[in-house]
């Protein structure tokens, strides 16, 4: 969001533009900038937490570090899956208790501590006021049918049921009437790690199971919200911006291709962003100082450094941004900062012209 912030700071000083501290800090919030935030698994907790609870990005890395150390830092001694006796690596009370830290540190300013845990603002479907910018949250998980599994969505906002629509994702909104920590633990079931997650009489587990990019669910859902207000809108008007983060490139990268082509079709900027190497082999759970191999950029040749996984994260992600890459459309090789850049300034413009609609409807109103 640093490219994010800077464009809006340039923008403001050329309009010779004063702001308040709290109109900064939500250029910091993503949730400022996109209609929709969707994840499944741990990014799953990230779009809650960007999307849902309205973190900045650098809240939500505090908070996921928190959140993995807690977790993490406390395996079950024995965890032996068999068909004798089954029994998940990690204890859901660590994560239960971790997660419900984090909701009621970014709970409602004036909420009265007693309040804490309960009352509509736990509820993943969040309350709005018509006419203001409501960012929707969608965490993807997997439902177990008994006989079968289903990819399932868990929404912040209610999905209408309109007959003969050509797809549609359990629109049943069951999932946006629970607590936001179920959704959390529901998204993040992984099979081994967690037991499978209850919420009412339904069985979840960990979206990746089905739906480890789940951009397409999150492009047909856009479209489907936009089609419910006018059957005619086109795909290009209901997604002005389409971004896609990914967690390291694997041989399952081309399940992310089809929204690529549906990106094209529509004149609809997309920006894919992937570490090309390095995060393949990094576990869930993964959290110890080793030996990692690392390119040495002045001598061209691979080393073996001692790093914290945390730390090989952020070298990994760094040495990509620095980096060029052949990215789509175009076929070109460019810098992947220079199209961080393109689409931190798509956001900023798409932010303000929704920011100048606002207040020419509140002007009209008035008058």
């Amino acid at each position: 969001m640093r490219e994010v912030v800077e464009e809006e700071k340039r923008r403001d000083e050329a309009e010779n533009r004063q702001r308040s501290e709290e109109n900064l800090k939500h250029f910091q919030q993503p949730s400022t900038y996109f209609g929709y935030i969707a994840g499944t698994s741990t990014r799953g907790l990230i779009a809650i937490m960007l999307g849902r609870l309205k973190l900045t990005v650098d809240e939500c890395i505090e908070q996921y570090e928190i959140i993995g150390e807690t977790i993490f830092a406390h395996p079950r001694r024995f965890h032996v899956q068999n068909k004798l006796w089954l029994c998940s690596k990690f204890d859901w009370r660590n994560v239960e208790g971790a997660l419900t830290q984090v909701v009621n540190k970014y709970a409602p300013n004036g909420l009265n501590q007693n309040d804490l845990g309960q009352g509509p603002w736990t509820k993943f479907r969040e309350q709005v006021t018509d006419g203001e910018h409501h960012c929707k949250t969608v965490a993807v998980a997997v439902k177990d049918n008994g006989d079968a599994v289903t990819t399932y969505l868990f929404r912040s906002y209610v999905h209408p049921v309109i007959s003969g629509q050509y797809y549609a994702l359990n629109p049943d909104n069951i999932g946006c009437e629970a607590d936001i920590v179920d959704v959390a633990r529901a998204t993040s079931a992984a099979p081994g790690y967690f037991k499978v997650f209850e919420v009412g009489d339904h069985k979840f587990m960990d979206g990746g199971v089905q739906a480890d990019n789940p951009a397409t669910f999150a492009w047909r859902e856009v479209v489907q919200m936009a089609r419910n207000n006018d059957t005619n809108t086109t795909a290009g008007k209901a997604i002005a911006c389409f971004l896609s983060i990914g967690t390291g490139k694997s041989k399952y990268e081309i399940f992310g291709r089809k929204v690529q082509s549906r990106a094209h079709e529509a004149a609809t900027p997309y920006f894919r962003f992937n570490v090309k190497e390095g995060l393949q082999d990094v576990k869930l759970d993964e959290r110890t100082e080793k030996n990692r191999k690392v390119r040495n950029d002045n001598t061209e040749k691979e080393e073996k450094i001692s790093m914290s996984t945390l730390a090989y994260l952020q070298f990994v992600t760094e040495a990509y941004l620095a980096s060029k890459e052949t990215m789509v459309p175009r076929a070109a090789e460019v810098s992947v900062m220079d199209e961080v850049q393109r689409c931190a300034t798509k956001l900023v413009d798409y932010r303000r012209a929704r920011e100048r609609i606002s207040l020419s409807t509140t002007n009209g109103n008035a008058t």
